[in-house]
């Protein structure tokens, strides 16, 4: 029975290694992903998937940062940077519905789908709200960011 059971440890212990080894793997593969925050509008369950098709997309969702304040019409701006913190893309995406609903629990969302040839091994992703207004009552402003 003890040996069974020392079996049994040993092989659970090798799965917990290679699964931890698996996971480390695959962190490395994944860019670093900062989310700006703002008055207006908030960003929130942001994450950067690979599709199946091996490209790179980037999910979240949008809605109001307090109840009462109306988000204007606006984009979402991505910005990838490389490890030295050098641009080397932007891109916007519109959310849907444009209209950012006033119910707590209700959003609207993104998609942000990058080029074939932009590497994102070794890179950082930084999202933001931007209105269309110019950033009149956002913290964020155009000027902020290339």
């Amino acid at each position: 029975m003890s040996i069974v059971m020392g079996v049994t440890k040993w092989f659970i212990g090798v799965l917990l290694l290679l699964f931890s080894v698996a996971l480390a793997q695959g962190g490395e593969r994944r860019p670093l992903l900062e989310v700006q925050r703002d008055d207006v509008a908030r960003i929130y369950n942001v994450r950067v998937e690979q599709r199946n098709d091996d490209r790179w997309q980037l999910r979240g969702r949008v809605t109001r940062t307090l109840r009462d304040t109306k988000v204007p019409q606006g984009q979402i701006v991505t910005v990838v940077y490389n490890k030295k913190g050098k641009s080397l893309y932007t891109l916007t995406s519109d959310y849907k519905p444009g209209f950012v609903h006033r119910k707590k629990k209700r959003a609207s969302y993104f998609t942000v789908r990058f080029p074939d040839k932009l590497d994102l091994k070794n890179s950082r992703i930084r999202v933001y709200y931007l209105g269309d207004d110019g950033g009149a009552k956002s913290t964020t402003l155009k000027r902020d960011y290339p």
